[in-house]
């Protein structure tokens, strides 16, 4: 049987990349069409050209990439390695998450409701978070609210071989952190932005106060990315586009849970070493 731990290493090498590619290449192509830059490249494509040639095969990459993954998670089942949502687990797992969520979760993450007094906050470059619609009891008026999940948490929590994806325990919670309103719908997002540096070293007086302001800037580049969760809600998506201001060719639907970088929080696990080819060992 193949490696399936090591194939899911590539897909988690494949997530990183694409961050990546996407934050200084494909951004820095829409920073010269909004310049209005639009010069013919050696492969004689123009720069609008590049980005829906980008788009497309992208659009059309991740059926394949998702299609890969769940064929993975199928095989890992064969090893009694299971992902599931919170949902899906039985009594005493959702136990063993509920107090994961209490003791992890819950101290960090930060609910938010969305409202003339609490504007639309904002998120850091590979950020990610949930949007909820919520009805508010008694008036049974529709508001929005957004729950930020820190890079700092672990992707996955694990119960005896089962990988269980935060979000789903936060959604499960989601009701005590909103009191007075019942959660409806939700959409697990991230965000990318434009991260590419232009450092013009020759006017720097001191190169690293404008490496350090680049730095900087970076968090609060133009949103060039928006992945999220597939949803039959079109109000909570037409909610996200108009805050994040992104265009509707850069977002990206996904039937799995987002950032296949997150991964290797599982290859990285020595208790699944064994699901590892053996390390290479050259010969002098």
């Amino acid at each position: 049987m193949k490696k399936n731990d090591e194939r899911l290493k590539f897909i988690a090498i494949y997530g990183t990349n694409l961050d990546e590619f996407y934050m200084i290449r494909v951004a820095g192509l829409k920073e010269m069409y909004k310049a209005r830059l639009n010069p013919t490249n050696p492969d004689g494509l123009t720069t609008k050209e590049q980005l829906t040639e980008i788009r497309t095969h992208l659009h059309e990459e991740l059926k394949s990439v998702e299609a890969t993954y769940n064929g993975i998670l199928k095989d890992l089942e064969k090893e009694n390695i299971f992902f599931k949502p919170y949902e899906e687990l039985d009594k005493a797992q959702q136990k063993e998450a509920d107090d994961f969520f209490y003791s992890t979760l819950y101290p960090v993450i930060i609910p938010i409701a969305v409202n003339a007094t609490h504007p639309f906050p904002h998120f850091n470059n590979l950020s990610f978070a949930m949007a909820l619609k919520l009805k508010e009891e008694g008036s049974g008026k529709i508001r929005f609210g957004l729950i930020r999940i820190p890079r700092v948490l672990p992707r996955f929590f694990e119960t005896n071989g089962t990988f269980v994806n935060v979000e789903s325990i936060v959604y499960a919670h989601a009701k005590d952190m909103f009191a007075g309103f019942t959660p409806i719908s939700r959409a697990s997002f991230r965000v990318t932005r434009n991260a590419d540096i232009v450092i013009e070293e020759e006017e720097a007086d001191d190169f690293m106060d404008v490496l350090e302001e680049g730095l900087r800037s970076r968090r609060k580049g133009e949103v060039v990315r928006l992945e999220t969760r597939t949803t039959s809600d079109t109000e909570l998506i037409n909610f996200l586009i108009t805050h994040l201001k992104v265009d509707i060719d850069d977002i990206y639907f996904y039937t799995t849970p987002l950032n296949y970088g997150a991964l290797w929080q599982i290859v990285g696990d020595k208790n699944y070493a064994h699901l590892l080819n053996a390390p290479y060992t050259p010969k002098t």
